[in-house]
């Protein structure tokens, strides 16, 4: 899990921002198990935005930037080999 979140900061996202792209909410209503876990945690689960700010960044600009950082980040780990 470690290595998850040192990437995650390393591109420069927060584990929230990460964990959202890597699994983005599912169509269709929560299953029976989420529905039984969500009324069990009752007010202790965050509410959900009801939108989303558009991003400040394209995908392609995005996508090089994450690729830039990924390389210092192991340039930095492996010390120049890369």
């Amino acid at each position: 899990m470690e290595h998850v979140l040192a990437i995650s900061r390393a591109v420069g996202l927060t584990p929230g921002e990460f964990f959202k792209m890597a699994y983005p909410r599912r169509p269709g209503p929560p299953s029976q198990s989420a529905q039984a876990i969500h009324s069990l945690l009752g007010g202790m689960l965050p509410i959900e935005p009801k939108s989303r700010p558009a991003a400040g960044i394209s995908e392609e600009d995005l996508s090089w930037k994450i690729q830039e950082l990924v390389q210092r980040s192991l340039r930095d780990v492996l010390g120049g080999v890369v």
